[in-house]
């Protein structure tokens, strides 16, 4: 929403704050140690006590030294030292107004306004025409909602000054809270009338109207301002927002096309065009508009982000205009190259069109500018892990663990790292610490689950590999991915072939392309001696994705050895030389043409 429509304040405790700096005591000036003070003057004190006495001299010390602590105490912030002081110089003289208003001030502060009310008529009894008294009477009636007695104190103050437009700003403002719009219409104009054209309180009347109902009244009123003042484009930007608010698209539309024929530098209008033509589901005339706006760097880009993110959205649903799309997010990293967000929405549009090598390339410049963002350091540790990047996935997933010691889930990359560089002991560790972190989640528990039976199976604890697998299953008795383990993991030390045929079955009738799957149901029914079969889906898993594989690629020539093809097999070793994942024995076999248990 523009500046000029913003809510005013109705109490506004800034001013209050400043008026002491415009407050003209009656006073005397002492000077020393370097230090100027004003204090209320000796003439006033020397009158009569509270008891009507005339003070004596050490009384008028000790009342100049406690009001100096007041101050003092008031502007280091310590507001009720100074109360208590101020209350001590009344009990010594109830005749200075300056205390009374100090009080008051310092009490409208701490929001005791009935009380503050109380100090400052105490402060106008005693002098009556001091404006900056009447004022904060004013403003501390308009926060009490007691309008009358507000209104009073401002014609006071119209009386003594007027020329002081303040005093009828304010009074038009507290006319518009009583509903007369009439009389708050004639102030503003009387302000205008002493000031001068002035767009702030042109601005503050039609707000006004606004928020009076009166749009057309608004309108009326920024049109005459456009005529004084061309060449603010502020003044056609509000006016297409009236029009907007009336839900009338077509005047709106105008307005802002006028406004970037006359100001094309002027780019929130292009900014404002984007939004409604991307409301109304015109996509491509959004896209025109938004181009200029996203490439300039005078906007803020948490008003293009509104936007990005809607195209974001649009195109999970419609890829007509996601190069368009893509091309937005890298002019808003190319306007805001600090800005962190830039590069986060830019890595997520790539990202979900599996562009994954460039989404990478962004959030890692995510994590150099904001490295406290965990959502954006678990997008990078999915992203190296589905490119096979260990040494990466290893080195962030450490550092994650330490800039995010609760969070499990860097815990689960961490340990899946040391499980890829065969460093299983550290894993076994790391992830059931990592385990040890999740709290009512039990599709991540899975996941720990599943890669500690791996960890476990590496290192040859068969029977605390089962133990885990079985854990995980009573979690989760249908998970593909730890049926799969479960099974791979039985089939290599042949252990309950017949069992680990049901759970790949299971986990194949989930996902039946799946190329790992598929070569584990193959490598089962080889150690089953179901040779025919085995070579089926062997095949299967190759097609499906399995090519570059050496661990199904290895298998694939340990079925064709069993069935008598040799040289096939030594074709299909060699090739799994090739790859990464084949066995230590590999090198064995193709030396000697044969399988090796």
């Amino acid at each position: 929403m523009p500046k000029y429509m913003e809510e005013k304040k109705t109490f506004r405790l800034g001013t209050i704050m400043l008026l002491s700096t415009r407050l003209l005591l009656k006073s005397i000036l002492i000077v020393g140690l370097g230090a100027c003070i004003l204090l209320p003057s000796t003439a006033i004190l020397a009158q009569k006590s509270e008891r009507g006495e005339d003070l004596s001299l050490k009384d008028e010390r000790k009342f100049q030294s406690l009001f100096f602590e007041a101050i003092k105490d008031k502007s280091l912030g310590n507001n009720r030292r100074a109360i208590s002081a101020l209350e001590e110089c009344i009990k010594i003289t109830e005749d200075e107004a300056a205390v009374w208003y100090e009080l008051a001030r310092l009490k409208a502060f701490e929001g005791s306004f009935y009380d503050a009310i109380r100090d400052i008529e105490k402060a106008i009894e005693l002098e009556d025409n001091n404006v900056f008294y009447l004022e904060l009477a004013a403003q501390l009636y308009r926060e009490t909602e007691e309008y009358k007695k507000a209104l009073n104190h401002l014609e006071k103050i119209v009386a003594l000054k007027p020329g002081d437009a303040n005093a009828y700003l304010d009074q038009a403002e507290i006319y518009e809270e009583l509903g007369d719009l009439s009389k708050t219409e004639k102030l503003y104009a009387k302000a205008i009338e002493i000031t001068g054209e002035s767009l702030e309180i042109s601005y503050r009347k039609i707000q006004a109207f606004v928020r009076a109902g009166k749009l057309n009244k608004a309108i009326q009123e920024t049109d005459l301002l456009i005529e004084k003042f061309p060449t603010v484009p502020e003044i056609r930007e509000m006016k297409a927002d009236f029009y907007l608010m009336q839900n009338n698209l077509k005047e709106a539309i105008s307005t802002l096309n006028k406004l970037a024929e006359s100001n094309p530098f002027y780019t929130k209008t292009f900014l404002k065009l984007a939004l409604i033509y991307v409301n109304q589901g015109n996509f491509g005339k959004a896209i025109e508009y938004a181009k200029p706006a996203f490439a300039s760097k005078d906007l803020n880009i948490d008003d293009k982000m509104r936007l990005m993110l809607v195209f974001y959205e649009s195109s999970n649903l419609d890829k007509t205009h996601v190069d368009s799309y893509i091309d937005l997010a890298q002019s808003l990293t190319e306007a805001h190259p600090q800005d962190g967000k830039s590069w986060a929405v830019y890595g997520d549009i790539l990202y979900r069109e599996d562009q994954i090598e460039k989404a990478l390339e962004n959030y890692r410049i995510v994590t150099q500018l904001a490295p406290e963002k965990q959502l954006i350091w678990e997008r990078v540790l999915d992203v190296e892990s589905r490119l096979g990047m260990v040494d990466s996935l290893l080195k962030h997933a450490v550092k994650c663990t330490k800039l995010f010691p609760s969070q499990p889930i860097f815990y689960l990359y961490s340990g899946l790292a040391h499980i890829q560089i065969e460093n299983h002991d550290d894993a076994t560790f790391i992830l059931e610490s990592g385990l040890a972190l999740v709290i009512n989640n039990p599709a991540m528990r899975v996941q720990f689950l599943n890669l500690i039976g791996d960890a476990y199976t590496a290192l040859r604890k068969f029977n605390k590999a089962d133990k885990i697998y079985e854990e995980a299953l009573s979690i989760a008795p249908n998970n593909p991915l730890v049926l799969n383990n479960y099974s791979y993991s039985l089939s290599e030390r042949n252990q309950n072939l017949k069992e680990a045929k049901k759970m790949i079955e299971a986990a194949l009738s989930a996902d039946p392309k799946n190329p790992s799957y598929l070569d584990t149901y193959a490598w089962i029914l080889f150690k089953l001696n179901d040779y025919d079969k085995a070579r089926l889906y062997i095949q299967r898993a190759v097609d499906a994705g399995g090519e570059d594989s050496g661990t199904i690629l290895e298998h694939y020539g340990d079925i064709l050895f069993k069935m008598g093809e040799t040289e096939n097999a030594v074709e299909y070793w060699l090739k799994a030389k090739s790859k990464e994942g084949y066995s230590d024995k590999l090198d064995e076999k193709i030396e000697k043409k044969k399988w090796l248990e």
